[in-house]
């Protein structure tokens, strides 16, 4: 998980919420209150440590934040059924706390009742909870290219078959000029089932990759309301890696030099590219 990205943007929801509403009125601590954000991910299969091994099955990851004025005690998170409590399975950090996958140690899966999850989150200050459902994959995406896109021609992708709340598109574009490597990374979120490129971004001869990750929850934009309630409220949100799709290889103009760039020692990781739109959610309503 893309950590640092995920605190980044909850520290930016919690700072939006403790400046423009200090007295909660779902709050029963008088002037404290808190705040939550969730984020699941689901996939087909997990790493099993006690085994040492990839397990092909589905399951849910969680990660979480908190904020609390004052901070407050952690207790537990449940999720799927199973209740996840201990100091390994959360972490106080400045001014918040973090709870769920990757924190001291990784919490075991959650392989049942996850479509629909329901998610509860207790501390010092009472108990929060949220229902989210896995949304539908995309059957079918297309391109206004088949396969090359001219210097300065726009780019529209759409795309049909989930039902999301709504979809986060990345695009990923990286070019070669004068032996050099340059890239440049786009995401957006939006609730419809298209989106176009402005031609000024391609203007350089080089390659496009394209993923779009279907999501439920509130979309990330100024004045969306949460949707966990309680003691308190937050924001929680779903997403399948597995059913979002991805286009590879859309060639801008003349595109790349492939003998220069395996001698070139400035092209991007290709990895790091992969794994940058795998999480790219982390980076967008947090991510990741």
């Amino acid at each position: 998980m893309n950590r640092p990205l995920t605190i980044l943007l909850a520290l930016i929801v919690g700072i939006a919420f403790f400046s423009c509403d200090e007295d909660d009125p779902t709050s029963s601590n008088g002037d404290a209150s808190q705040i939550l954000f969730v984020h699941a991910a689901h996939d087909n299969y997990y790493w099993d440590e006690e085994g040492d091994s990839i397990i092909s099955a589905p399951s849910t990851n969680l990660f979480g934040v908190v904020f609390g004025n004052p901070l407050p005690t952690f207790e537990y998170y449940k999720a799927g059924g199973i209740t996840f409590s201990g100091i390994e399975y959360s972490q106080y950090l400045p001014g918040y706390i973090i709870f769920g996958e990757g924190i001291t140690d990784y919490p075991p899966p959650i392989t049942s009742n996850y479509d629909p999850l329901t998610v509860e989150i207790k501390t010092s200050f009472g108990t929060t909870t949220g229902t989210i459902s896995i949304p539908d994959s995309i059957s079918n995406m297309t391109t206004s290219v088949e396969d090359t896109l001219e210097l300065g021609e726009p780019l529209t992708i759409s795309w049909s078959g989930s039902n999301a709340d709504f979809y986060e598109v990345s695009l990923s574009y990286d070019w070669q000029e004068d032996d050099n490597w340059g890239y440049k990374y786009i995401d957006t979120s939006i609730v419809s089932n298209s989106v176009t490129f402005p031609g000024s971004i391609f203007t350089y001869n080089g390659e496009i990759y394209i993923r779009i990750q279907p999501i439920n929850g509130p979309l990330p934009e100024a004045g969306t309301t949460g949707n966990m309630e309680g003691d308190g409220s937050g924001f929680l949100y779903y997403f399948d890696y597995s059913n979002g799709i991805r286009f590879n290889d859309i060639i801008v103009g003349s595109g790349v030099d492939y003998w220069l760039a395996k001698s070139s020692q400035e092209k991007p990781d290709e990895q790091a590219t992969k794994k940058r739109i795998r999480k790219h959610i982390e980076n967008t309503i947090l991510g990741n």
